[in-house]
């Protein structure tokens, strides 16, 4: 990770316990578990302005792509949630870094995007009754509570069965009578 001092520039390599170096460049495309951990010990949260989303349940997205030369390192990377990260692979924003290791966000415009002011919580908006429903429960909604990635339903296993055998009856009829 380089720090600008100045005109010069100090490079501080991050190390493993062991002495090894955490930053592993061109080697990787994908980051490892000490690197993770780092990364989440750094961001805290989803690195979107405003988002709240812990750092554990998020993804790490490299900010100079891999396949375009970006190295797998520290430096080069940001903890996003799934639905920002999403969001930025579908071209909705853009993050851009500056010399002194912040990040900024804009639209694909190049409007800034910025965090709310304090004392506004972006989660009151339009699930407020849903929050006050859930309290009225005795249900306790907060950051550590776990979160459904389709909207909480459960699975439909007989369902899933059911479309198994029907692609695998598909699949035998489209391959004809066997010999």
């Amino acid at each position: 990770m380089a720090r600008r001092l100045g005109c010069e520039a100090q490079v501080v390599a991050i190390t493993e316990r062991e002495g090894l170096p955490i930053d592993v460049g061109r080697s990787r495309r994908l980051f490892s578990r000490p690197q993770r951990r780092a990364l989440q010990a750094r961001d805290g949260t989803c690195r979107f302005p405003g988002c709240g989303v812990p750092a554990r349940r998020t993804h790490l997205h490299h900010l100079l792509a891999w396949e375009l030369g970006g190295p797998t390192d520290l430096a080069n990377a940001a903890s996003l949630c799934r639905f920002h990260h999403g969001r930025l692979h579908e071209g909705h924003y853009r993050i851009l870094g500056s010399p002194d290791g912040e990040l900024r966000f804009e639209t694909r415009d190049g409007r800034p995007i910025v965090p709310p002011p304090p004392g506004i919580d972006p989660t009151s908006g339009g699930t407020a009754h849903l929050r006050q429903l859930a309290r009225e429960h005795g249900h306790q909604i907060g950051g550590m509570t776990p979160m459904a990635l389709d909207a909480g339903q459960r699975p439909d296993y007989g369902l899933a069965i059911e479309m198994l055998i029907h692609n695998d009856n598909l699949r035998q009829a489209r391959a004809g009578p066997s010999p």
